[in-house]
């Protein structure tokens, strides 16, 4: 809610579908950001199926910050958890120039590129221009960009006793582009008369691929540690250099620390903005990009990715074939899902593995057979793993290197089953382990392990696909060689 504009407010079922029965909304309470009571009528206010269009919660004349606490509750009497909702100041967080830009994966990266950017709340329109390299900007294509709204948090306080997270409102775009010529270099610029981005070079895939290499991003999870970004940012230039393309970006999850928290994604994605904008991203969300009520909508409002028509599992759960492999993402950050996730992987995976790619490779936040020994995993998406013929899993979330090999709960050796790995971290923090019966091997328990001068000496992994084998290559910062993994096909 951002002052003097109006404020559009949805209630849904947990399928997101619109309710069955007529909803109120009542105000509970309305408190300053420093808990003291603010006069004010406390109202119930009808939500036609739903919803509800009101400049309720932001009068000019209301204090910045001032905090309604507010709860849903239909015909039949069931309520919606309280919610709170600031009446936040106009602000400059967000400036009229495309900023916090990534390229996302799409079905077909030989012809396509999907982008996605934030703006301030006012502005309405953007575009994406784009022209091959080596032509004049002036022939660029110009395609219309899907404005949509956004919102993330700048403070959290405690507001009465409970914890309230002060939003600040933005515009998010996305766009995709298509009939691109494959394995062809491109100039991307983003934004419109109020403030254009400066020039992405941008390149889409070849349309027949013999090898491919990924880049293995682990957990970031940088947050206040501020030196840690410029880190993060060479790290990645590192493991880019050691690349052959074509090449792709793979995070395993937890990029940012706190999932709504403004900053924390504008400078994870500030501080490597050429590659978050130019290359093609393969994300997987973790825990740290889940939040309560709004579980994963910020993740998702800052990529733009392949969408099945379910609003439960879009942009979480996709897959796409890229020459020898597959690749799914499968949202497992470590918590327990609604059954229809369950189901809607095992139809994503059933399609994928139609395709009979050379390798089935899924990625998922928290590994079945990490350190954790966390349970809905491994009950529910391991069956569905084995029936399909999945090869390979990569995972963050342990903070240190994990592998295991394992096929009907039993450990097998590597190639005989599927291998489970923990990739580590990208960021300034690591962990300690909790060993299981399922580990093959560990590598960073020992703190002295991952530490180099003092400081955190983070994972730089790569993986590289052909027809017949895959090699996954995890070292040090460093150069420390933590493990080397190569599956290769049995012969006919």
């Amino acid at each position: 809610c951002t002052k003097g504009r109006p404020t559009r407010i949805t209630v849904t079922k947990q399928d997101g579908a619109p309710p069955d029965e007529p909803v109120m909304l009542k105000i509970l309470d309305c408190r300053r950001k420093d808990s003291t009571s603010y006069r004010t009528k406390r109202s119930t206010l009808s939500m036609r199926d739903g919803v509800l269009h009101t400049r309720r919660f932001t009068k000019e004349e209301y204090p910045d910050d001032l905090v309604f606490f507010v709860r849903a509750k239909d015909a039949k009497g069931r309520v919606s958890p309280v919610m709170a909702l600031n009446c936040a100041p106009k602000s400059d967080v967000y400036s009229k120039t495309p900023q916090m830009i990534t390229r996302g994966v799409t079905k077909d990266p030989a012809r396509s590129m999907a982008f996605a950017w934030f703006t301030a709340l006012d502005v309405k329109k953007n575009v994406l221009k784009i022209w091959r390299e080596g032509e004049s900007e002036r022939t660029a294509r110009r395609i219309p960009a899907r404005p949509a709204y956004a919102r993330e948090w700048v403070e959290r306080v405690m507001v009465n006793h409970t914890r309230v997270d002060m939003n600040r409102e933005a515009t998010q775009f996305d766009v995709e582009v298509t009939n691109l010529l494959p394995d062809t270099s491109y100039c991307c610029r983003f934004g419109g008369p109020e403030g254009w981005s400066e020039v992405f070079f941008c390149r889409t895939l070849p349309e027949s691929i013999e090898r491919l290499d990924a880049v293995l991003m682990a957990d970031a999870q940088i947050g206040e540690n501020e030196p840690h970004y410029a880190e993060y940012a060479k790290l990645m230039e590192q493991a880019i250099r050691r690349a052959k393309a074509p090449y792709v970006m793979l995070s395993t999850g937890d990029m940012v620390n706190a999932a709504g928290k403004q900053d924390d994604y504008a400078r994870t994605l500030s501080v490597a903005q050429k590659h978050f904008a130019g290359e093609v991203w393969i994300p997987t969300p973790g825990n740290h990009e889940w939040e309560h009520i709004r579980e994963f909508e910020n993740y998702k409002s800052h990529w733009n990715l392949p969408r099945r028509g379910d609003a439960l599992t879009d942009e979480l759960l996709y897959s796409v074939h890229m020459g020898p492999v597959c690749f799914v993402s499968v949202p497992g950050y470590g918590g327990s899902l609604p059954m229809h996730f369950v189901n809607e992987v095992e139809k994503e995976l059933a399609d994928a593995s139609a395709n009979k790619p050379d390798w089935l490779v899924v990625l998922l936040h928290s590994s079945p057979y990490g350190k954790s020994g966390e349970t809905f995993n491994p009950r529910y998406y391991v069956p569905v793993f084995e029936k399909y013929g999945v090869d390979l899993a990569l995972s963050g979330h342990d903070h240190l290197y994990v592998r295991s090999t394992m096929w009907q709960g039993k450990r097998v050796p590597v190639g005989e089953g599927i291998t489970y790995v923990s990739l580590g971290f990208t960021g300034p923090s690591h962990d300690r382990n909790c060993r299981f019966p399922w580990q093959d091997y560990v590598f960073g328990d020992n703190p002295a392990h991952v530490t180099k001068d003092g400081k955190p000496d983070p994972f730089c992994s790569m993986a590289s696909f052909t027809k017949d084998r895959i090699v996954l290559t995890v070292t040090t910062a460093s150069g420390v060689l933590v493990d080397e993994v190569v599956l290769e096909k049995a012969p006919n």
